[in-house]
């Protein structure tokens, strides 16, 4: 009970020695197995969104301009048609998501029917909703976009009926 500096502080561990090292190096090696297997083939076959020279393909319609940098091959993003995606377009897909690369899927309503913004849309699938703890109050999260704050929504399906 002397004060700082006159204990002796020991550190414990739960896991056995060694027992992180090992988690890191297996998850290195399932990641390098997984990549190689699957990845290697789609990035040896070279992406359709560049021609051979690797040059921006402005004929394909899978890009979208993003940037205007100089001597920069990051100026394009892969924008794929949600209606277009098939077996080959879903390994693109897959290598560009795997690269970390932005990508904006394009028509994306058009194949969930029954998806929709329209408000009177929303309100009957949160009126069909009934939250376990509140009954029939709702807790939604929304994010006021002019400021960029998360703003919390009290939804009371009762009270909008009577305004409705």
């Amino acid at each position: 009970m002397g004060g700082c500096g006159s204990g002796i502080l020991e550190l414990r561990t739960l896991f056995p020695d060694g027992w992180v090292s090992d988690l890191v190096w297996k998850a290195e090696e399932l990641v390098h197995t997984y990549r190689c297997m699957n990845i290697t083939r789609v990035l040896e076959q070279g992406c359709s969104c560049f021609t051979s020279e690797g040059v921006v393909d402005h004929g394909n319609d899978s890009t979208r301009k993003a940037a205007s940098r100089d001597d920069m091959s990051d100026n394009y993003l892969y924008c794929p048609n949600a209606l277009d995606i098939q077996n080959e377009d879903l390994k693109h897909f897959q290598c560009h998501w795997i690269k970390g690369d932005p990508i904006i899927v394009t028509n994306v309503l058009e194949t969930t029917p029954g998806l929709s913004w329209e408000p009177m849309v929303m309100w009957r699938a949160f009126r069909q909703i009934t939250n376990i703890k509140h009954g029939q109050h709702l807790d939604v999260t929304a994010i006021d976009c002019l400021d960029l704050s998360e703003v919390s929504l009290f939804v009371f399906i009762d009270n909008i009926r009577s305004y409705m």
